[in-house]
């Protein structure tokens, strides 16, 4: 036996303990597969991993890699332990360790902050989503520090790019702990409509702590509403333009992004973030850009970008560059909202006119050319949808233009019966984390109560290579 190492099975054992340990201390915001190229979608492990590295709790390899059935060290679970022991007492402190595990130090403020007997109260993280057509979604409040005493803290849920009402629905209240008592949650309700209209977001704060409690970090978060209409392109089986033009609405003339997501490293200092014009190039027109903020914080994450885009007859596509920071803090992936408005000539908003920039923390996080996958192994639709949208993210790195073959064949549906073919090549720019395809539905009269359409990504090029799952199903309901 060896001494002075202790050999687990896999990485995700030891996750599986800390999070039985903390309950509700960490909540997900996105699974660990949307940050590394060998954790597969819906692993029991992916969210996991995704709150850990939100934390800085954990990190991944220089080749955008995690590891998850590498073995730990005694030193890896020592430093890990310690920063979960320091979360728990509401003390949190950077640290300098190196490993490749652990050398993320927490995302909550450096600095120490004061416990007392009554405690501190927060959120357990500064970001979270939900997809628009989830009933609900559960927010945790967590007190630390300390649990003596009756406590209450207010919180609200309002602000961001959400329409209260439309979007979502959920109001201002009060969270009250007995002695002893340590989390409290609220809930927001989803809105799901059915427009194209990108992600939003919603603010939620805490404020007005009663009874001795004491607000920590974070006392604000950001829940992002996922947008599940993701409308099909006009011509689905051929390959989109070296622009890389995101799947679009039919709407002949419209404005759009490239992408229905970016990532840049913040070493890098900026993104340049392309709009295109589909349809008709006759005639001058002209679209609004805007940043905005979500965890993102303007003046401090990034530079604010806003601004007209003209187009003049016969161009496609115009640029827009967005700067951020590289501050050499160790404080998690940081967020922030692209935003087109106000078109001329005639020209309409497309999908995607909203998009999500994640600005990544390169002190956790290592940037390549990025894997290639699909974001879900079965998507699921009905028949008289029309179309189904197929997302494609880039993950493990933006770097450099990259592409990959998409293509479908039969699995039970048939070609030309319960579906039209579709292949093509979709183009990465540099920055662009997430692209779509559309798979084009058929109506019949049979009772197919359930068909499947294989999905197949292959011949990555520019660097990038394929991540799991690159192969996955469109399972078709009447």
């Amino acid at each position: 036996m060896m001494k002075h190492r202790l050999f687990l099975r896999s990485v995700p054992f030891l996750f599986g303990l800390l999070l039985g340990v903390t309950g509700t201390t960490l909540l997900a915001v996105s699974g660990g597969s949307t940050r590394f190229s060998d954790i597969p979608p819906g692993a029991y492990y992916d969210q996991a991993v995704g709150d850990l590295v939100d934390a800085g709790i954990i990190k991944g390899f220089p080749d955008g890699t995690f590891g998850p059935g590498k073995l730990v060290t005694r030193a890896d679970i020592a430093v890990m332990l310690q920063r979960l022991r320091n979360e728990l007492r509401g003390v949190r402190t950077p640290s300098s360790s190196s490993s490749s595990l652990s050398s993320a130090a927490s995302s909550f403020s450096s600095s120490s902050v004061t416990v007392t007997s009554a405690g501190t109260v927060r959120f357990t993280i500064g970001t979270y989503s939900v997809r628009e057509n989830m009933t609900s979604t559960t927010i945790s409040v967590v007190r630390t520090g300390g649990n003596k005493g009756s406590v209450a803290v207010n919180y609200a849920v309002a602000g961001g790019t959400a329409v209260s009402g439309t979007d979502y629905t959920g109001d201002s209240g009060t969270l009250t702990f007995g002695d002893g008592e340590t989390s409290r949650t609220f809930v927001v309700t989803m809105v799901n409509d059915t427009a194209s209209e990108g992600n939003e977001t919603v603010q939620l704060t805490l404020s007005s702590p009663t009874g001795g409690l004491v607000l920590s970090t974070p006392s604000s978060a950001t829940l992002t509403i996922l947008d599940d209409e993701i409308s099909s392109s006009s011509s689905s089986s051929a390959a989109p333009s070296s622009s890389g033009a995101a799947a679009t609405s039919s709407t002949t003339n419209a404005f759009v992004f490239s992408a229905h997501a970016y990532e840049v490293s913040e070493a890098s200092g900026s993104l340049v973030v392309t709009v295109n014009r589909l349809g008709s190039t006759s005639g001058g027109v002209s679209v609004n850009y805007a940043t905005s903020d979500s965890t993102a914080k303007a003046g401090t994450d990034y530079t604010v970008a806003s601004g007209t885009l003209t187009f003049a007859t016969g161009e496609t596509s115009k640029t827009f560059t967005v700067s951020v920071t590289d501050d050499g803090n160790i404080e998690g992936n940081k967020l922030l909202n692209l935003k087109l408005s106000a078109p001329t000539g005639g020209v309409t908003l497309g999908n995607p006119s909203a998009a999500i920039l994640t600005i990544g923390d390169n002190e956790i996080t290592s940037y390549g050319f990025g894997t290639l996958k699909f974001t879900e192994s079965n998507y699921r639709v009905t028949e008289d949808e029309g179309s189904a949208a197929i997302l494609v993210q880039r993950a493990g790195g933006t770097q450099g233009t990259v592409t990959v073959q998409y293509a479908t064949s039969n699995a039970g549906a048939q070609s030309g019966l319960d579906y039209t073919a579709a292949s093509g090549t979709l183009t990465f720019l540099p920055g662009e984390s997430k692209k779509a395809f559309s798979v084009p539905l058929l109506t019949d009269l049979l009772p197919d109560p359930e068909e499947k359409v294989s999905l197949t990504l292959s011949t990555p090029t520019g660097g990038a290579t394929l991540g799991t799952p690159s192969g996955a199903f469109i399972t078709i309901f009447e």
